[in-house]
């Protein structure tokens, strides 16, 4: 690579990747045109200034000069003018205009996409433009270049191993890269569909196979006459052009390439008619979970939507004029009972397989009457779900169908026969007594299951022994939610908790106690079903049979649980004659269950009393409502795994436990979800600027509002008086940190000479305790300075380890490691990492060499970048990693050169709890309160040489490391064990008094 600086006949300011002559690449890409005797770089250069650029080449491949000449003709005649050399020549005197390098990268897109990136910002930071960011920061940070480029769609698409390499080098520079070693075009992005693209217009395809296009990207993208081609089968060019007669004036006067390009910037937003058949208002309207994934980020619009989560749960976007005016849910029923029909074909031929030996550890009890293809979808389902041992019992009950014949169809499964239709209740019954698993599944014939749900629901029923009946989360055809449990009313009629909800809403995705789940699927211990009699045949044939025998299995003292992880989706009313008979049937049945369980009922809420919410689950303990400012993931660092800790623990004292974050959270639902016990409500689709509505909502639901960060209760004073005058709610604050020691730290590392008042900064942090019930600090040295400002009783609750040392020796050991979350440039993480490599690795390097290489592990996001470490031999940046104490196992010592600091170093206690003895700035030190040469090595950060001394010489004394390790774990031992932990925690939450 040579830089453009160095090129006799151009230059410009700074250096980015486009301003470079790639040799190795230009060869690549034109051996066709070059002369073949080229082979040094030198060579090459020449070749580009004398030959190649006169004739279109480009230098690079960030940059591409047809593109640039064929979308701006002003540069070509400027070019043939003689006023410049080359389109790239252009661009690199004009590199502050509004133009694209390239067909990937559209700089009005990056601009208005990151706003925060201003030019006056860039330029000052050191990048010549918007482009030179991204490629030298934004494609490694997972930024996109263009709507037609999506780092996230396009890793998706890659294999395990090219996904890793791809997020390593920046999946711009990847994607290129496949045009080197000419691989497939693949799908970049929603916006544009190559195989599509080339199978619709073949004439492009084979201009690209001669090298005139680089892809079908760039003919859609770079083609003289933009509106002739259509990007996707769903967006029609014509039409949109047909129907919006507004563009017509931009796209003739060139502000626009095409009908695409306004659809993009504006129609997506404005909800504009597109194609015939597809209507997005509709889209949005029939279906509510759409509105909840756009709220919560998972697309950035509907139209995306659409393209990449609509079409694949089949919630359709047809308008009223377009061939089917069934509606959604319609459709989608009438699409699963196909799909059932074509899958029978299947076992003409194989028959499903249900022989097993010995005790089955599940025996499954489906009602048949007719509804033959539906039947054999839910037992194919079953069957793929749970390869272990079911004994399946199969009721026909008088069908007329081939049903008759469904044993030609299925081996190894107990098939009980009646001649006429005996009901439901009556053939669940006579199926009992042929039940020989200790747990018993009552599934309806009308489902499929969702992977895992066998597995989970014996995991759960087996969990506990107060557990008597287990349920699932039940979607219907159409994607929307049919029940997440069961809510009964003090007049006995029920209510599906979440129906008509998205089965990716919080309140739906945490395991529960619940009044009842449904028959759709059951699962039951085989003991408790025979105690209670089965079903009662008082509901005969069918409806709140279920209900009963729920009500009765809690009366026995035994638990319903819903449990989310259990996923089935549901033909609802698949099995009835119609939804009209099975609704007159409810109301029958209805009647019998308030004649048999009135006085019972009348300890239910009242419906127009009570909320859902407060009713969706038999009251058993405390109701805390945890206030973040993000959902506490334990990657996340930064007093987050302490505050992961606690809510653990509360779920495990058995609490109920809603995490609310102030800062609407972007992570991955399921890394949210892993992070937390499975009985946490986690609502993360919500912020602070629904908090005050979220707590009117729920006023008669919660104890304890427990505040994690004393800047929080700034969000809560409006409400917090409303709810109290509700219900009894006591508010604790958990300080975590106080905010005001770190501003105190920075003053004093500024020395800007301006004075800091740290009793001003406590008042002014603190002005809101008055609101609150109990105060916690994380450490007795913060408690005392809150009981110095007058806040009376403060209680402490630290963090929690357990001591679990690796058990690598002091010879097998190399190496340094920081671990620390960097949630922006100005964090203390990244201060002190800084201050560390800059000011310490360099001494310590010239004493022990090559061990002296540093390992840095953590989550970065915000503003925090980590490229200045990039190119360091001596450094390894491994970002988050799934699971940390290997690398605690690996290296010899853990350095912890805080500079900026409030609250307790969890860092150090995590690293000594695994055996990984720490050399720590004084700072962290007083913090921890353990002693210099007993617990760890401690310097202070005005002396970086004394920091690597401190360093060297636990490098190299192996008696040392051993007593700094064995030291340190005592004061975990003792310190911060669970359970006394456990019982801080407890006496907070359940006070004595």
């Amino acid at each position: 690579m040579h830089s453009i600086e160095q090129w006799p006949v151009m230059s410009v300011a700074g250096a980015a990747s486009w301003t470079e002559f790639d040799a190795r690449w230009y060869r690549e890409t034109y051996s066709r045109t070059i002369d073949k005797t080229l082979k040094t770089d030198a060579e090459t250069l020449r070749y580009y200034l004398e030959r190649g650029r006169t004739i279109g080449h480009s230098p690079n491949p960030f940059f591409d000069e047809s593109w640039y000449l064929r979308t701006y003709p002003d540069v070509a005649r400027a070019i043939k003018s003689g006023k410049f050399r080359s389109a790239f020549e252009h661009y690199t005197k004009n590199a502050q205009e509004a133009r694209q390098p390239h067909w990937f990268f559209d700089a009005k897109f990056y601009r208005a996409e990151y706003r925060n990136l201003t030019s006056e910002g860039l330029q000052s930071a050191g990048f010549i433009n918007h482009y030179d960011h991204f490629l030298r920061r934004g494609d490694e940070e997972g930024r996109s270049p263009s709507p037609f480029f999506s780092p996230g769609f396009y890793l998706s698409e890659l294999d395990i191993y090219e996904t890793k390499k791809a997020a390593t080098e920046g999946a711009l520079r990847h994607f290129l890269r496949r045009f080197r070693i000419s691989l497939p075009e693949m799908q970049v992005s929603p916006y544009f569909d190559p195989v599509w693209y080339l199978r619709r217009y073949p004439a492009v395809a084979g201009e690209v196979s001669r090298g005139i296009w680089r892809s079908a990207l760039d003919h859609f993208l770079s083609n003289s006459t933009p509106q002739a081609f259509d990007p996707l089968p769903v967006f029609s060019e014509a039409y949109y052009a047909q129907h919006n007669l507004d563009i017509a004036g931009s796209i003739n006067s060139g502000k626009l390439r095409s009908g695409y390009e306004h659809f993009i910037q504006f129609g997506i937003a404005e909800m504009r008619r597109f194609h015939p058949q597809i209507d997005l208002r509709r889209y949005l309207h029939n279906h509510p979970s759409v509105l909840v994934d756009l709220e919560q980020n998972r697309a950035p619009n509907v139209f995306v939507h659409f393209l990449t989560m609509g079409t694949i749960h089949d919630l359709t976007a047809r308008s009223s004029n377009g061939r089917s005016s069934l509606p959604a849910e319609d459709e989608a029923k009438l699409l699963f009972r196909l799909q059932a029909a074509n899958a029978s074909l299947l076992y003409s031929h194989q028959s499903i397989d249900f022989s097993y030996s010995g005790k089955p550890i599940l025996s499954v009890i489906i009602v048949l009457h007719n509804q033959f293809s539906l039947t054999l979808a839910t037992l194919s389902s079953l069957r793929s779900n749970y390869p272990g041992a079911l004994q399946v019992i199969v009721v026909d009950s008088g069908s007329a169908d081939h049903t008759a014949h469904i044993d030609r169809f299925i081996q190894g499964a107990r098939i009980i026969r009646f001649k006429t239709n005996v009901n439901f209740v009556l053939a669940c019954n006579a199926a009992l007594t042929e039940v020989e698993a200790d747990a018993v599944l009552y599934l309806n014939n009308d489902v499929l299951l969702a992977p895992g749900a066998i597995e989970q629901a014996l995991r759960r029923i087996h969990s506990a022994p107060d557990i008597g009946a287990v349920g699932g989360k039940v979607v219907r055809t159409h994607g929307l939610l049919q029940e997440a449990g069961n809510i009964i009313w003090r007049d006995g009629y029920t209510t599906g908790y979440q129906r008509e909800a998205s089965p990716l809403a919080p309140e739906a995705n945490f395991a529960r106690d619940v009044d009842f789940c449904s028959g759709v699927f059951l699962m039951v211990h085989t003991e408790l079903a025979r105690k209670l009699g089965g079903f009662d045949v008082d509901y005969a044939p069918a409806y709140f049979e279920e209900t009963d025998f729920c009500v009765r299995a809690r009366q026995a003292g035994f638990r319903v649980v819903y449990d989310p992880a259990i996923g089935v989706q549901h033909l609802e009313y698949g099995s009835s004659a119609s939804s009209e008979a099975a609704r007159a049937q409810m109301a029958r049945s209805h009647a019998v269950f308030v004649r048999k369980h009135g006085a019972w009922l009348l300890g239910q809420p009242a419906k127009e009393l009570h909320s859902s919410v407060s009713a969706r689950s038999p009251r058993r303990s405390l109701r805390i409502l945890f206030i973040e400012d993000n959902i506490p993931v334990r990657f996340a660092g930064s007093g987050f795994v302490r505050s992961n800790d606690i809510v653990g623990l509360m779920a495990e004292m058995g609490f109920d436990v809603t995490v609310f974050p102030i800062n609407r959270p972007d992570f991955e639902i399921v890394a949210m979800y892993a992070d937390f016990p499975d009985t946490v409500e986690v609502m993360h689709n919500q912020a602070a600027g629904n908090l005050n509505e979220f707590l009117a909502a729920r006023s008669d639901y919660y104890d304890i509002l427990w505040v994690g960060r004393t800047h929080n209760l700034e969000h809560l004073k409006s409400a917090l008086s409303k709810l109290r005058s509700a219900r009894q709610v006591r508010v604790i604050l958990d300080t975590e940190s106080i905010s005001a020691i770190r501003h105190q730290q920075r003053a004093t590392l500024a020395d800007d000479g301006l004075p800091f008042d740290l009793k001003t900064a406590l008042q002014a942090e603190f002005k809101n305790a008055g609101l609150c019930d109990a105060i916690l600090a994380v450490s007795e040295r913060e408690a005392q300075t809150l009981r110095g400002i007058g806040l009376g009783a403060v209680s402490v609750l630290g963090h929690m380890r357990e001591v679990q040392l690796t058990r690598r020796e002091f010879d097998e050991r190399h190496g340094l490691l920081f671990v620390g979350a960097m949630h922006g440039e100005n964090s203390p993480n990244y201060d002190s990492l800084c201050w560390f490599v800059d000011h310490v690795l360099d001494l310590v390097e010239q004493q022990i060499g090559s061990d002296a290489h540093l390992t840095i592990i953590g989550h970065t996001a915000g503003d925090a970048s980590l490229a200045r470490f990039k190119d360091d031999a001596r450094i390894t940046l491994l970002g988050s990693v799934a699971d940390i104490e290997p690398h605690f196992d690996q290296h010899r010592i853990f350095v912890a050169p805080t500079r900026i600091a409030a609250g307790l170093p969890y860092k150090i206690h995590e690293a000594a709890s695994l055996g990984l003895p720490v050399v720590a700035s004084t700072l962290l030190m007083k913090q921890t309160g353990w002693r210099n040469g007993k617990e760890l090595l401690a310097a202070d950060t005005t002396d970086p040489a004394m920091f690597a001394r401190q360093i060297i010489e636990l490098y190299r004394s192996k008696s040392l490391w051993q007593r700094l390790r064995q030291g340190a774990a005592n004061r975990i031992s003792s310190e911060h064990h669970r359970a006394r932990y456990r019982e801080t925690l407890r006496a907070v939450l359940v006070p004595a008094d």
